[in-house]
Formats: structure tokens, C-alpha cells, sequence
């Protein structure tokens, strides 16, 4: 079955749709406290906490400050990574600073360097984008670990990956804030996962694996608790530059199918059930 969305989806984006009629959660999982007392959702992702949004728990934690990664050590990229954004964050005036780096919480034999990109024709495309980030200078900094990226073609990484990131910012815009679980995966042309079958190299050995397809699963919320989900699956190959975003739209649902991973799994079955047959029409 094809995983790509026909063009006609393309007029859901001509409405912004809000689920009504369903109960909200009693609340999002508890993050920590900040200094106000208040309960926030955007502080430390910690590994205790990831069955809150994804399962079944996979992959080496790399729980951080400003995202989480679920890396895969057999593929040296994430599983996937999560991340918050927030309306007034994504008027920060950080710069890009391109500062990739090995990730040292990983043991040496699991790093990857900046250079083993290098020649490849593949570019170190971000899960968790530098973007989204731009409100703080460190924050910036951590999503150009090399534990946070995945090769991807230069029409992909500079075109519809882009692309479909600036439409969550843009969704995210209108709510006024998002979760994102962003990842890799490897299908064949019937959406069944098949083994990498791509690899960059280093020494003549199989390094780094290049996913089929990138991800992204999105919960967004306004200020009424008023919710929506995005779903986003982009094949990561040369030449699907030009193609456009609604092209990859697909229901939260079919993600979970094609991922083997159940996203946001503590919202209440009958409003995640609501949401997830969606193709999404926020943004």
C-alpha cells in the first residue's frame, strides 16, 4: 500500500481544524517543576518518562535538557527523537552555527564523526531541527550532535525535510505548542520494514545506516486544550526535492504501522483514536 498522500489532501490545509466534543487529558506527563511551582512540559526529557510518549521503549536512551534520543546502535542514527516547541520560542535570534560534533555520551565504538559523511554525496540532516531551537545558544549547540542526525540526500535535507519541519513550526504558530517525535525508518515499496540495506562506511565496514523513509509525528495543543495530530512520512532518497509537503501527509495511525511504535500513547483512547484516523489538517 502506497504511504504517500494523493495531492487532493492537499485542500485539508485550507481549514484549521480544532477536536472538539472530546475531554482533554487531565494533564500531558509530568515534566518537573519550574521556579513558579507551575507544572511544565519542555524541561528535561529524562529516560524514566519515555513510555509517556512512545512504546515499546527501544533503542540507548540519550535523554537531554532539549530533546530526547532513542538511538539505534546497530544503525549509529536515532530511532527517533522527541521534542517540544513552543509558540514564542520560534522567534529566537540564534544563529545556525554548524558546529557538528561525535556525541560523547555514546561509548567511542557507537560515535559517529562529522567526517564520515564526508564524500558520501549524503548531507548530516537534523532530527531535532536547529531551528526550532534558535531561542538559546545551547540549546542550538545540542542538536548538532552527530547522535541527532541521519543521512540524507541534499534535495531531501534542504527541500521536503525542510519543508515539512517549517510546517509544523508554522502549525505550532497557531496552537501555540507542539510535541514532535521525529525518526527513521527502513521500508520496502509495500511499507513492510525491511534491514537497511544502505550503509555509509568507515575502513570498508558498514558505519552508519541510511534510512528508506524520515517521520514525524506530531501533537499540538492551543490554549482552549483544544488538540490535533500531524503526520508526516518522507522518503529519503535523490530526487523528491520539488515534490510537495501534502504529498507525505499521513495519518498518525499509519505511522504507528509502518514505525511498529504506539506515539503519545497516554491520551485517552477515544479522543487518540479520533486523532489518529486524521490526515491532519492543522496549519
Amino acid at each position: 500500500m502506497p504511504v504517500a498522500v494523493s495531492r487532493r489532501t492537499a485542500a485539508l490545509w485550507t481549514a484549521l481544524v480544532f477536536v472538539t466534543g472530546c475531554a482533554a487529558p487531565d494533564a500531558l506527563p509530568p515534566r518537573a517543576a519550574n521556579e513558579r511551582g507551575a507544572v511544565v512540559f519542555d524541561t528535561v526529557f529524562d529516560s524514566a518518562c519515555a513510555a509517556c510518549w512512545v512504546v515499546p521503549a527501544c533503542g540507548r536512551p540519550l535523554p537531554g535538557p532539549y530533546y530526547y534520543v532513542s538511538y539505534a546502535d546497530s544503525w549509529r542514527i536515532p530511532y527517533w527523537v522527541l521534542y517540544y516547541v513552543a509558540r514564542h520560542r520560534l522567534t529566537g535570534t540564534v544563529r545556525r552555527l554548524h558546529d557538528f560534533r561525535p556525541d560523547s555520551s555514546l561509548p567511542t565504538e557507537l560515535r559517529v564523526r562529522p567526517e564520515d559523511y564526508r564524500g558520501t554525496g549524503f548531507d548530516r540532516g537534523h532530527l531535532a531541527p536547529a531551528a526550532d531551537f534558535s531561542f538559546d545558544s545551547v540549546a542550538m549547540a545540542a542538536t548538532f550532535l552527530m547522535s541527532n542526525m541521519s543521512p540524507q540526500p541534499p534535495g531531501t535535507n534542504r527541500g521536503t525535510w525542510r519543508r515539512v519541519e517549517e510546517r509544523v513550526r508554522s502549525a505550532v504558530g497557531r496552537f501555540g505548542q507542539g510535541w514532535v517525535i521525529t525518526g527513521n525508518v527502513f521500508i520496502d515499496d509495500d511499507s513492510n520494514r525491511v534491514a537497511p540495506a544502505e550503509w555509509l562506511r568507515r575502513d570498508g565496514q558498514r558505519w552508519v545506516a541510511v534510512p528508506t523513509h524520515l517521520f514525524k509525528a506530531v501533537l499540538l495543543r492551543d490554549s482552549a486544550e483544544n488538540y490535533a495530530l500531524l503526520g508526516f512520512l518522507v522518503p529519503n532518497r535523490a530526487g523528491s526535492a520539488s515534490a510537495p509537503v501534502e504529498e507525505y501527509l499521513v495519518p498518525v495511525r499509519r505511522l504507528e504501522e509502518i514505525a511498529g511504535w504506539d506515539f503519545f500513547p497516554f491520551l485517552p483512547d477515544r479522543l487518540e483514536e479520533s486523532l489518529e484516523m486524521q490526515f491532519g489538517t492543522a496549519r
